[in-house]
């Protein structure tokens, strides 16, 4: 009669069934950077063909109007927690300019909500700096 193997047996990376879950995870891990990846590039940069490349590839219908993309990641932004200040303004200021004027709590996504947000997770402030700011540190160590 043969033995049941042992737990420690089961365990060991020598089966080839381990191994291929390992490479399945590997895998999948990678294609889950790979998409956040994007996604953190369209924010960081958000542009009308990359938001209709995103769309498409998202799977949803055509959209009603062709701006319907570019809104979706803008309002988006705003609830990003690695978003910027200057980020945030430039959101908020696109959707008003583009009618989103009238949606509730539009105005409550600011860098303190952000913020707030990010320590929720135990992430630490984003604080912007003044456009001057190394202008004004170069200019102190010159004396």
């Amino acid at each position: 009669m043969d033995k049941a193997p042992s737990r420690s047996a089961l365990r060991s990376p020598k089966r080839s069934g381990w191994r291929g879950n390992e490479l399945r995870t590997d895998l999948m891990e990678q294609t889950v950077n790979e998409y956040l990846a994007a996604l953190e590039a369209l924010f960081r940069n958000p542009n009308d063909a990359a938001a209709r490349a995103w769309w498409r590839s998202e799977g949803y219908a055509p959209p009603i109007h062709s701006t319907v993309p570019l809104e979706t990641i803008h309002k988006v932004r705003l609830q990003w927690l690695d978003a910027t200040d200057d980020m945030l303004a430039e959101s908020r200021s696109f959707l008003f300019d583009h009618g989103y004027g009238g949606i509730p709590n539009i105005r409550a996504y600011t860098s303190k909500t952000r913020d707030a947000a990010r320590a929720k997770f135990g992430l630490p402030p984003l604080k912007s700096e003044p456009l001057d700011a190394p202008a004004n540190a170069m200019a102190s160590t010159r004396g």
